[in-house]
């Protein structure tokens, strides 16, 4: 506490000596002018012409002044202020006050509030000083806000894609970790249903990745692969019977697998061949009998 008075004490010292070299140089200047060599005729205008160049520059002088003297008022402002606030958060520290206190106290909702900072500043020192009583807690003051959001939000049943407006709403900063924390717990109570409910409607595999696209998830791999998995396979095979029927032309069954969303097109084409080759087969033999 005495140094941050010593330093308040040495900012005011110098800005005031300032001041006063200024107003002496200000004097100095209109006390001594070098009168300049007239005429009779031009005189009256240079006199007016010196008039108000020294009147200029003392209206400049005042302002400087006023700007100084504002300058040092939010200088002492935010001293204090900054003094007064590390004070209460080390009586905050010492009486053992937990984080959630601080939290309500300081204001604090989001990163970009105004105490955030010093709501980091106390939480990174509580985590020190009291780390046997926190040992699971979140390693950092955006980690300790967050985290608990997103059980909230779980429990609210809310989609990806609302959590993601939910997290940027509140300014995280790494708004796509967070979605996948959600997703990892999301998925038995929230995704999986879902998936359950498409897959019995006999989706394609686009249909079926673009509604999860619309539930914000940007990384469908593995969900892609849950599909596959549990009858993404017959949804296929049924597509291919279907062009069987309606004799497509082996030529053109890459770009039909290409649209509606087959990953491994080489396998399905090869299938399809088959296929085609065993309906010409059989058409074959039925017109010989």
């Amino acid at each position: 506490m005495r140094l941050n008075l010593v330093v308040l004490v040495l900012i005011l010292v110098t800005i005031f000596a300032g001041r006063n070299n200024a107003t002496v140089s200000f004097t100095v200047k209109l006390a001594s002018p070098e009168p300049p060599l007239v005429t009779e005729s031009n005189e009256a205008d240079t006199s007016r012409r010196s008039l108000r160049a020294n009147r200029q520059l003392f209206n400049t002088q005042i302002k400087d002044e006023e700007e100084r003297d504002i300058t040092v008022a939010q200088i002492l402002k935010s001293s204090a202020q900054a003094i007064r606030m590390k004070a209460k958060l080390n009586v905050m520290l010492a009486r053992g006050l937990s984080p959630t206190r601080v939290l309500e106290k300081l204001n604090v909702a989001r990163v970009t509030d105004k105490n955030f900072n010093n709501f980091a500043r106390y939480y990174a020192k509580y985590l020190a000083k009291y780390s046997n009583k926190m040992p699971d807690q979140p390693k950092t003051a955006e980690d300790f806000i967050m985290l608990p959001k997103l059980k909230e939000w779980l429990g609210q049943r809310l989609l990806p894609w609302q959590v993601e407006h939910n997290l940027k709403e509140l300014a995280a900063r790494d708004v796509n970790r967070y979605i996948q924390l959600y997703i990892k717990d999301a998925d038995n109570a929230i995704i999986l249903p879902r998936l359950q409910k498409w897959m019995s409607q006999k989706r394609l595999p686009s249909q079926f990745e673009y509604n999860l696209n619309e539930l914000g998830i940007t990384d469908t791999t593995r969900y892609m692969q849950w599909y596959m998995r549990n009858g993404g396979e017959d949804v296929i095979y049924a597509k291919l019977k279907t062009w069987i029927d309606k004799k497509v032309l082996p030529p053109k069954i890459f770009e039909k697998l290409k649209n509606i969303g087959v990953e491994d097109i080489k396998t399905y084409a090869r299938i399809y061949y088959n296929m085609w080759g065993q309906k010409q087969q059989a058409l074959s033999r039925r017109n010989i009998n």
